[in-house]
């Protein structure tokens, strides 16, 4: 219901890897690597710290994912709520 962008950074942001979230979301790492690099080009920021320990959040990448989380979640409100009126 919402962008693969969205879910890709959040899974990211979760599991803390590229690699682990691309395994989860049973696509490539270099599908994930190019759906964050476009989101990054999009809001022109960096969202991930990347280092051979893994990833993690910048502060614009903290920021966003807490608003991400919201938009998740009011969209699944409003998904369920609209199943409401086809009882």
């Amino acid at each position: 219901m919402y962008n693969k962008q969205l879910y890709t950074f959040i899974s990211i942001a979760d599991l803390g890897s590229f690699s682990k979230a691309a395994e989860a979301l049973y696509i490539t790492p270099s599908a994930v690597i190019q759906q964050i690099n476009i989101l990054e080009s999009n809001l022109n920021t960096e969202l991930f710290i990347r280092s051979n320990q893994g990833v993690k959040l910048t502060e614009a990448g903290k920021f966003f994912y807490d608003e991400v989380k919201n938009i998740i979640n009011n969209c699944n409100d409003v998904r369920n709520q609209i199943g409401f009126f086809n009882n």
